[in-house]
């Protein structure tokens, strides 16, 4: 049997979609997202609120090289995994 690997991507989408879909405010949020602005928009949409919530976590690091490491940790998926994200709320699919 071929066992595939799971990538970092892969793993953050899965996490992030077990998170969201496991709560009904979010959950209804971003299928509200999909259907107003489709899944292009909503995506960069998702990743905004991402980016800030990271942002807000942390801002409370007091030194500089902690923060940009988590940071950096925490926002460099890329727009194809907030992509993929929008993608499993569209109804339409």
């Amino acid at each position: 049997m071929l066992e595939t690997e799971t990538t970092a991507r892969q793993q953050f989408v899965e996490d992030f979609l077990l998170v969201a879909e496991n709560d009904y405010n979010k959950y209804t949020e971003f299928c509200d997202l999909v259907e107003t602005y489709g899944v292009s928009r909503a995506g960069e949409l998702i990743q905004e609120q991402f980016e800030n919530w990271v942002y807000s976590l942390t801002i409370g690091e007091k030194n500089e090289f902690n923060r940009l490491i988590l940071s950096q940790l925490l926002i460099g998926w890329g727009s194809d995994c907030f992509y993929q994200i929008a993608k499993r709320f569209d109804k339409a699919s």
